[in-house]
């Protein structure tokens, strides 16, 4: 998913925290905390404390709030809004990925080499 946008109901995150195991009430601030190396947000900062965000996104939902790869937070009134692209945990190889890859003639080693790089393939039998 190149871009994606998904907005929430206060409650709605709120309800997401408690459930990740950070109770929050009355969501005033959010954004971004830390990012892993892959630019992921590996922590949002709502109301100052630190809530998992890949817990967070499993509890509101991952097939609205697609990925961590976060761009923007805003909270517009009782909604908040996440843009941001790609879809899934950005562990492992990315269907798409591959398939676009095969699509402009790679063959499937150089698709498993270039999501493990170092990988070893052996013919088993």
């Amino acid at each position: 998913v190149k871009s994606w946008s998904a907005s929430f109901t206060k409650s709605e995150v709120e309800q997401a925290c408690s459930d990740a195991g950070v109770k929050i009430q009355n969501v005033e601030s959010i954004e971004i905390g830390e990012k892993g190396d892959s630019g992921r947000a590996a922590t949002l900062k709502i109301n100052e404390q630190d809530v998992s965000a890949p817990s967070f996104r499993i509890q509101i939902g991952a097939n609205k709030l697609k990925s961590t790869l976060i761009d923007d937070i805003k909270v517009e009134g009782d909604t908040i809004t996440f843009t941001g692209k790609g879809y899934g945990h950005g562990v492992g190889m990315s269907q798409w990925g591959a398939y676009q890859m095969a699509e402009s003639g790679s063959n499937a080693e150089a698709i498993v080499e270039y999501y493990f790089p170092g990988v070893d393939i052996v013919e088993m039998w």
